[in-house]
C-alpha cells in the first residue's frame, strides 16, 4: 500500500490554533525589519518595495542564518529608507527564494537577480498611510523591540478597519473623458489603470455584439431613428473595486473591471479605431489604461491598441485585432464620416457625452461577486465550479499569501478536466464533483459536524472560505478549525486524478464489481457513490482487485442499510459518514477498512433477515426493487454467462421493470380476491411472491392467474430466476411462496452480511 502524498497533510502542524493569518497578532508573536533599498548605500533608486508589494514576499540577500529566525505569524515591516512604510505577517517559514513559488517578470527584476537572493518569506503586504509611517534605524534585517508593541496593535487596527470597511458601495455617472456637469467623474484619468483581473474570462465578443454597440453608438451621435443629433447616451453599467496602489513611486493607481470588460475593451478598440482613422494622436495617448492579467491576452490586446501599424497584422487567434478591423471597416462604410474632422468629432462625441452607471465596490473578493451577482442580468453566469475558482483564488491570496500568479494553477485544474473529458469522449469530469469528494477529505482534516458534511460540495466550500476571509459566520464552521486549514493546488488535481482513474477502470470491472456499483446508484444512499469511490483511489491507490473488493463490500453495506428502513435515516446516513471519514483518515490501513465495513454489514443481518422475511416488501418500493434484482443478481453469478455489460443492461438499463406479484395482490376473479387476501395475509406482498420480471411482459398478463397463464409468460422472460421457479412450479401455492421466501432470505443474508441463516436464528 502506497504511503500518504504530501498534500494529505492539510493542518498546518505545531500551530496553535490561533496562530493563522487573519487572526490578530499577540505579544509573543516577533517583530521583524526588512529594508526594500537593495544597494550597499540604501539609496532610493534601487528601492524594491514594488517588487515585495507585487509578489507578497519579503527577502534579503545571503543573511540566512538571522532571517531564519522568523516564524510563520510573525510581523514583518518593511522599510524604505528610515521609515517603515509598509507590514504584513509571515504566511509561512522563510524558504529557499527558488521554493517560494515567485517567478519575477523581465520588468520586475531590475535592480535585483534571484540567484542574489537567499531566503524569502511570503507575507500578506498592507501598505501604511502617511499618517501611521513610523521611524527606523538602518539595517536591511533587524529585529524590532522599542516600537514592537506599536507595530503589532498597527497590524490589528489595519486588519480590523479592512473588516469594518470590507462593504460599501460608490455609484456614479461617468463619461469616459469629459464630463460638463461633473468634471471629476471621468473614466481615463492621468496615473490610472484598469485592469481585467486574472480571474475573469477573456474577451469574447463577437462580431454580432460589436456591431450592434457601434450602431446604437453612431445612431445616437447622428440622431438617426427619431433621436436628437448628438443626444446622450447611456451604455449601461460598469462595476469596479476600489482604487488600489499599482506604483507608491510614481503614483500609479487601478481599478479592477468586475464587469464590463467587454463594453469598456471594445470601447478602447473604437478609440484606437477613431485614432487611426483621424491620422492623430488622440487624448486617449498610448492606451496603457486599459490592461488584462489574463494568460497571454496582454500580448494580443498590446497588438490591437499598441502596435503602430496593427492593420498590417493578421492573426485569427486575436479577437481584439479582428474587431479593430471590423470596426474599422463600419466607420469607413458609415455614410456621416468622411473626413478627419468627422472622426474627430465623432471621438468628441464618444469621449463626452457617452454615458455608464459606474458602480465602485470597496470589498472583498467574496462580496463583490455578490454585488456582481444581483447586478448582472447578462454576460458571465456564474456556476459553482466558476464560483470555486474565484474564490478558491481569492483564499490562496488573502490567507496563503500566494502571489496572482497562482491563479494560472487553478485554471489548469479546469483545462486539464476538460482535456480528460475530450480524450475520453464525455464530460465524465466535473468540478462540482471533484468538490463534493474534496469536501469530505476537508470534514476529515479538521473534524467538522455531521450538518456540514451534508452540504454540497459547492456549498461548502462557499461557506469555508466566507469563515476563514471572514466574510460571513455559518454555522458549524468554526473560525479556529477552519483557519487551520492548508489547501494546495496539487491535492486537488490529485482528486481529479483518481476520478480519471475511476472513469478509466469502470469498463474493465468484472461482472459482479460492475453490477454492484450500480447497485450503489440504486440504493437509498445513491449521492455517496462518488465520494467514497473517488476518495478510496485518492487515498489508498489500489490495485485494480482492490477496488472491486471495495465496490463489492460498500456495496452490500448500502444495500444492507437500503433495505433495513422505509426510508433515507440518520442511521444509514451516519453510516456513510463513518465509512468515508475512515476512508479519509490517515490513521487506518486499506484491509482494516474492508474488515471494519464488513464487520459493520455482518451487525446487520439480524436487522435484515427481520425484514426480508416479516415485512410487507411490496409497499417499500427501493428495498424491493433492490432486493429482487439482487435475487436475479445472485442467479446469473452462478451460471456465469453474461459479460459485465450485459448483466448491467440486463438488471438495470437494458428494458423497463416491473416487479411483480406472483400470486396477483387483486386475484381476476373477484369472488376470490378476499378469500386469497385473508388466507395469504403479509405472504401476499412478502419476498417469496415478488419476483423482477419484463415491463411488457407484466402489463401483458395483468392478474391472470399463475397456473393457466402467467407460468406460461415467465418460462419466455429473460431473467434466469424467474424462469428457474416457473420451471420447478406448476402450480402456485402459499406454501410455495414461503419456501421460496426462506430460501431467498437465507441466500440474501449470507450474501449481504457473509452471516449463515442458522447463526442469524440461533
Amino acid at each position: 500500500m502506497n504511503p500518504p502524498t504530501n498534500s494529505e497533510k492539510l493542518i498546518t502542524q505545531n500551530v496553535p490554533q490561533n496562530e493563522i493569518s487573519s487572526a490578530e497578532l499577540r505579544a509573543d508573536n516577533s517583530v521583524w525589519k526588512v529594508g526594500s533599498r537593495w544597494s550597499y548605500d540604501g539609496n532610493a533608486n534601487s528601492c524594491i518595495l514594488d517588487i515585495f508589494r507585487k509578489y507578497h514576499v519579503v527577502f534579503v540577500g545571503h543573511e540566512h542564518e538571522r532571517f531564519n529566525q522568523i516564524r510563520e505569524g510573525d510581523l514583518i515591516t518593511i522599510s524604505s529608507g528610515m521609515r517603515v512604510v509598509a507590514l504584513g505577517r509571515a504566511m509561512e517559514n522563510p524558504k529557499p527564494f527558488a521554493a517560494v513559488g515567485v517567478s519575477f517578470l523581465k520588468t520586475d527584476s531590475t535592480g535585483v537577480h534571484p540567484d542574489d537572493i537567499g531566503l524569502a518569506c511570503r507575507i500578506n503586504f498592507q501598505d501604511l498611510r502617511e499618517q501611521d509611517i513610523l521611524g527606523c534605524g538602518r539595517g536591511a534585517f533587524t529585529r524590532l523591540n522599542d516600537n514592537a508593541d506599536q507595530c503589532r496593535k498597527l497590524y490589528n487596527d489595519y486588519q480590523e478597519s479592512k473588516r469594518n470597511d470590507e462593504f460599501s458601495i460608490k455609484a456614479r455617472s461617468c463619461t469616459l473623458l469629459r464630463n460638463s456637469s461633473s468634471p471629476e467623474d471621468v473614466l481615463l484619468k492621468s496615473q490610472l489603470i484598469y485592469r481585467i483581473p486574472i480571474f475573469q474570462r477573456a474577451y469574447s465578443w463577437e462580431r454580432k455584439e460589436v456591431r450592434r454597440l457601434l450602431m446604437d453608438l453612431l445612431n445616437a451621435y447622428e440622431g438617426r431613428l427619431g433621436r436628437a443629433k448628438r443626444e446622450p447616451m447611456f451604455i449601461g453599467t460598469m462595476q469596479i473595486s476600489a482604487l488600489k496602489t499599482l506604483d507608491n513611486e510614481r503614483s500609479i493607481s487601478c481599478h479592477d473591471i468586475i464587469d464590463g470588460q467587454q463594453r469598456l475593451t471594445t470601447l478602447a478598440l473604437i478609440l484606437r479605431a477613431l485614432q487611426l482613422l483621424g491620422d492623430q494622436k488622440h487624448q486617449v495617448g498610448d492606451f496603457d489604461w486599459i490592461t488584462t492579467a489574463i494568460g497571454e491576452q496582454q500580448g494580443y490586446l498590446d497588438a490591437a491598441l499598441c502596435d503602430p501599424f496593427p492593420l498590417d497584422k493578421t492573426d485569427y487567434q486575436n479577437k481584439y485585432l479582428e474587431n479593430l478591423k471590423l470596426i474599422i471597416n463600419q466607420l469607413q462604410d458609415d455614410e456621416s464620416l468622411d473626413t478627419t474632422e468627422d472622426f474627430a468629432a465623432f471621438y468628441d462625441y464618444l469621449t463626452s457625452r457617452v454615458f455608464a452607471v459606474v458602480i465602485e465596490t470597496r470589498a472583498g473578493l467574496s462580496k463583490t461577486l455578490q454585488i456582481f451577482d444581483s447586478i448582472n442580468t447578462s454576460g458571465m453566469d456564474l456556476n459553482g465550479g466558476d464560483v470555486f475558482k474565484i474564490r478558491y483564488y481569492e483564499y490562496l491570496r488573502e490567507h496563503e499569501g500566494c502571489e496572482e500568479a497562482i491563479f494560472k494553477q487553478i485554471a489548469d485544474l479546469y483545462t486539464k478536466i476538460d482535456r480528460l473529458n475530450k480524450k475520453a469522449g464525455e464530460d465524465a469530469i466535473w468540478m462540482e464533483g471533484i468538490l463534493d469528494c474534496l469536501k469530505w477529505i476537508i470534514c476529515e482534516r479538521l473534524k467538522l459536524p455531521y450538518a456540514v458534511r451534508e452540504l454540497t460540495g459547492a456549498t461548502f466550500f462557499d461557506r469555508l472560505f466566507d469563515t476563514i476571509l471572514k466574510v460571513e459566520a455559518w454555522e458549524g464552521f468554526l473560525y479556529e478549525k477552519c483557519t487551520q486549514l492548508k489547501l494546495p493546488v496539487s491535492l486537488i488535481e490529485e482528486v481529479i486524478d483518481a476520478t480519471s482513474k475511476w472513469h478509466h477502470a469502470l469498463p474493465t470491472l468484472r461482472p459482479e464489481s460492475m453490477a454492484m456499483d450500480n447497485f450503489i446508484w440504486w440504493s437509498r444512499y445513491g449521492n455517496y457513490h462518488h465520494p467514497l469511490i473517488i476518495n478510496f483511489l485518492w487515498r489508498f491507490r489500489p490495485s485494480h482487485e482492490e477496488l472491486e473488493d471495495f465496490l463489492i463490500i460498500v456495496g452490500k453495506l448500502l444495500i444492507v442499510h437500503s433495505i433495513r428502513s422505509q426510508k433515507k435515516t440518520y442511521h444509514g446516513r451516519n453510516a456513510m459518514h463513518s465509512a468515508l471519514g475512515k476512508i479519509c483518515c490517515d490513521d487506518i490501513n486499506m484491509n482494516l477498512l474492508l474488515s471494519e465495513i464488513g464487520t459493520i454489514c455482518s451487525n446487520e443481518a439480524s436487522s435484515i433477515t427481520e425484514r426480508l422475511t416479516n415485512d410487507w416488501l411490496a409497499g417499500i418500493p427501493r428495498a424491493k426493487n433492490l432486493v429482487c434484482r439482487l435475487v436475479e443478481f445472485l442467479e446469473q453469478l452462478e451460471v456465469n454467462n453474461l459479460s459485465n455489460d450485459d448483466l448491467c443492461k440486463l438488471l438495470f438499463s437494458e428494458q423497463e421493470i416491473d416487479i411483480e406479484h406472483i400470486e396477483a395482490a387483486n386475484h381476476k376473479d373477484g369472488t376470490l380476491r378476499q378469500e386469497i387476501q385473508d388466507s395469504w395475509d403479509q405472504d401476499l406482498h412478502g419476498l417469496g411472491n415478488l419476483t423482477i420480471l419484463e415491463r411488457d411482459i407484466n402489463r401483458s398478463i395483468s392478474n391472470d392467474p399463475y397456473s393457466s397463464h402467467k407460468r406460461e409468460r415467465y418460462l419466455k422472460s429473460k431473467f434466469i430466476s424467474v424462469k428457474a421457479f416457473a420451471a420447478a412450479n406448476q402450480a402456485w401455492t402459499l406454501e410455495d411462496a414461503q419456501k421460496r421466501k426462506n430460501i431467498l432470505v437465507s441466500r440474501l443474508t449470507e450474501y449481504l452480511c457473509g452471516v449463515p441463516i442458522e447463526n442469524v436464528l440461533s
